[in-house]
């Protein structure tokens, strides 16, 4: 009898272990509860193998049962665990949980109508979701839609603020419209590679790689966007997206960041972007747009421009910046496609500012006032510049700008070293307050035919070396020159130098078709005999004043010269003064000496004194 009941006990437990245990108080409609209060129910599953719920299925806000009213206010976790095709609707009343569908793969729509925030990964991994109708939630918390590869859209209307990560590989949604989101957070949409459409009308605030992985994003309207708010690289709000046109018509300053990899300032911006529009920005920062492809910049209110600002922006063709007065060091470097730039009010230009520019072939700079060095090298292109309040041009300013063949410098005081090196194509300069010529400032201007520089003192070395058009020139205040001014001038065949005081080393050298050589001063300019070519000697006549010759004929290298001629009018010595008109009845002479019927442009002899006609 015993081993019978142990038997039958045996058959019981097994039973037991194979039938699902039930969780629930009461079902109506095939809706299961449990009883919270006396007044509150949530709901629960029938069993514990979760698959009572599939199809279409609508939550009421209240159910009766045994006489009793109850509010439905939660839903137990893993209640929709093992749902199948599950369309669900809750009522207003009901408060979401954190991870309350989280990986229910059977979820293929969802809907309620409750003021309510939606919770920290409340559909995480709902793979199935379609269709999500929220039209009254006020917030989206921490990865709520992460990992719903299956949401083509979103209607989100007074939703306010996002956390991070939201729609992170959202990887099938499309479009989705947030009018009233204030704060983006950060990760937002990253990964959704299909996302096309994107509406933030109201957001102020954004954080880092919202659109990261958004390959099909081509462009984003931020009407309210003030801040763009990054540290590092790493963590810009644009980086890792496709977009191509960015507009955004409130922000007033836009920085560079810190690429850590390279310890560099580095964009904030994809290298894709090819249209930005900035209508009340006021400052760009450093490398805020480096070597991305931009076509198109309207950003008229921009007053300041950081170093490297467009630097390799090689698709850029043009810009207008009315407003801007400070361009930093590389501003434009290496914008190779860029073909006119509107720059009225800009008064100083950095360092290397637009170095490389090969397509751009002119610019009118009408306040600028400083150049900085190499701030227009190898603009190949460029034909003409126009600089009517420039007064300092730094080293290498125009170096190799090899088509450059029209250049207006009324007010410009200083050039620094190398400032027209290699321009191949400049016929002539005019340079009327320039009072220093810098080291090779126009070494191998093979095409200068013409150059005034009345008030310039010193030449640099080798100013002037290989201008191999240059026939003649008239020095008339320059006091100090210095070594390899001139060599290599193989066509210049006269020189007039009225107060010379010292002549450096190979200063003539190469200079094969000098025939006159004006040398006023009563005293001969200290010199080494290396300052011409042995057959110039032979084959240049010296001019020097009556009053000085034995001094030239007794002191070397002067008294090398086979031929000195003291026809130069004793009057040279006498200092000049400017007139702007021509004079009536009055004595002309050149600087040679030789009578003339009028005033010439240049330096004139005028009733015994120098007169410079401008």
């Amino acid at each position: 009898m015993k081993q019978k009941f142990t038997l039958l006990l045996l058959a019981l437990l097994t039973m037991s272990a194979a039938s699902p245990a039930f969780a629930y108080d009461f079902e109506v409609d095939g809706i299961y509860y449990g009883i919270r209060t006396s007044n509150i129910a949530y709901v629960t599953f029938k069993d514990s193998l979760f698959n009572c719920y599939n199809g279409k299925v609508e939550i009421p806000e209240t159910v009766t049962y045994d006489g009793s009213t109850y509010t439905v206010s939660y839903i137990q976790a893993n209640t929709f665990n093992n749902s199948q095709n599950l369309s669900l609707t809750l009522p207003s009343t009901i408060r979401l949980l954190n991870e309350q569908f989280s990986g229910v793969k059977g979820l293929k729509s969802f809907k309620t109508d409750a003021a309510i925030s939606i919770p920290e990964k409340c559909f995480y991994g709902c793979d199935s979701l379609k269709i999500v109708t929220l039209p009254n939630a006020t917030s989206l918390g921490k990865s709520c839609f992460e990992n719903c590869t299956s949401l083509k859209s979103a209607k989100l209307p007074n939703v306010t603020t996002t956390e991070a990560r939201c729609f992170e590989n959202c990887s099938g949604l499309r479009s989705i419209e947030l009018p009233n989101v204030t704060t983006v957070g950060s990760y937002l949409f990253k990964g959704c590679a299909v996302l096309k459409s994107v509406k933030l009308p109201c957001a102020t605030t954004m954080y880092k790689r919202c659109f990261d992985g958004c390959e099909n994003l081509d462009s984003i309207i931020l009407p309210n966007v003030t801040e763009l708010t990054y540290e590092t690289y790493d963590s810009c709000t644009f980086k890792g997206s496709s977009l191509k046109y960015i507009e955004m018509n409130k922000i007033s300053k836009i920085y560079g960041v810190l690429d850590s990899k390279y310890s560099t300032t580095s964009t904030a911006f994809p290298g894709t972007l090819e249209t930005i529009i900035l209508d009340n920005a006021t400052y760009l920062g450093d490398c805020c747009f480096k070597y991305i492809s931009l076509k198109t910049v309207k950003a008229p209110k921009v007053q300041t421009l950081g170093s490297h600002c467009f630097d390799w922006c090689e698709e850029l063709t043009s810009i207008e910046l009315p407003e801007a007065t400070t361009l930093g060091n590389s501003c434009f470097r290496d914008c190779t496609s860029l073909t006119s730039i509107e720059l009225p009010n800009v008064t100083t230009l950095g360092n290397s500012c637009f170095i490389g520019c090969t397509s751009l072939p002119s610019i009118e700079l009408p306040n600028a006032t400083t150049l900085g060095e190499r701030s227009f090298q190898d603009c190949t292109s460029l034909t003409f510049i126009k600089l009517p309040n420039a007064t300092t041009l730094g080293k290498h300013c125009f170096r190799d700008c090899t088509s450059l063949t029209s250049i207006e410098l009324p007010k410009v005081t200083t050039l620094g070293i190398h400032c027209f090196n290699g321009c191949t194509s400049l016929p002539s300069i005019e340079l009327p307050n320039v009072t220093t010529l810098g080291e090779e400032c126009f070494y191998k201007c093979a095409s200068l035919t013409s150059i005034e520089i009345p008030n310039v003192t010193t030449l640099g070395e080798s100013c002037f070396n290989s201008c191999t058009s240059l026939t003649s020139i008239e020095l008339p205040n320059v006091k100090t020159i210095s070594g390899g001014s001139f060599a290599s001038c193989s066509n210049l065949t006269k020189i007039e130098m009225d107060k010379a005081t010292s002549i450096g080393e190979y200063c003539f050298n190469g200079c094969d078709a000098l025939t006159d050589i004006y040398v006023a001063p009563s005293t001969p300019p200290s010199a080494k005999v290396n300052i011409f070519d042995d057959s110039t000697y032979t084959s240049a006549n010296l001019h020097v004043k009556k009053s000085g010759e034995q001094k030239y004929k007794a002191t070397s290298p002067w008294s090398k010269f086979f031929t000195v001629i003291p026809d130069i009018d004793e009057a040279t010595s006498i200092d000049y003064i400017n007139i702007d008109s021509n004079l009536d009845n009055a004595d002309i002479y050149d600087l040679g000496g030789r009578k003339q019927d009028e005033l010439q442009r240049g330096v004139n002899i005028v009733n015994g004194k120098k007169v410079l006609v401008q």
